[in-house]
């Protein structure tokens, strides 16, 4: 056999060698991912639970630890706020996230701010064994608890999450009006998603 001959001998083989890996290389297929898809917002309770980071015994009457807030803010509630949201997953691991979503009050007894989102957009991911999901977004950036009502046939996901950090806020008080204090909070909200 010439070098000529060789040569094409090798790459006919090389070229039969890539076309059987192509033929039997299914990679390229997106895989059906039951999250991709686009969710309604059908959820949200908020424990939320304040205690005092200071000691303002001699300024207001609360030590150290005082529990100033200890309240849940129902789905309910925050639908009669006009709380709404509709967020799409999409496979290349990117969401899309509008509505209009609650931000806490700084000042104490006051409801809060609903905010609009016309176009959130970040990253998601779910972890280990679908049990946790985190959303990386420019201003929805969360990570908790995952439950799925049925993986096999997902039209729901269930995510809990925990807050705990200590930072002001405004007290309104008879004498002074309004006074800032520390407080501890320690705030849980479970947020669920159904699919469209």
């Amino acid at each position: 056999m010439t070098y000529k001959n060789k040569v094409s001998a090798i790459l006919i083989a090389v070229v039969a060698l890539l076309l059987i890996v192509v033929a039997c290389d299914n990679s390229t297929e997106p895989e059906d991912n039951p999250f991709v898809g686009t969710w309604n917002l059908s959820n949200l309770n908020q424990d939320i639970t304040l205690k005092t980071a200071d000691d303002y015994t001699e300024t207001l009457g609360f030590p150290s630890g005082y529990t100033i807030v200890d309240t849940v803010i129902t789905w309910q509630n925050f639908q009669a706020m006009g709380v709404q949201g509709t967020i799409t997953l999409k496979a290349d691991s990117s969401f899309t996230l509008s509505g209009s979503l609650p931000i806490p009050n700084d000042t104490l007894g006051m409801p809060p701010t609903i905010q609009s989102i016309p176009a959130d957009q970040g990253t998601w991911s779910v972890y280990a064994q679908q049990d946790s999901f985190e959303l990386d977004g420019i201003f929805f950036d969360r990570k908790g608890e995952l439950t799925l009502n049925d993986p096999e046939n997902l039209t729901m996901i269930s995510l809990v999450y925990a807050i705990t950090d200590t930072h002001s806020v405004t007290l309104p008080t008879e004498s002074t009006g309004y006074v800032e204090i520390s407080v501890y909070d320690s705030t849980v909200t479970e947020i669920a998603f159904t699919k469209q």
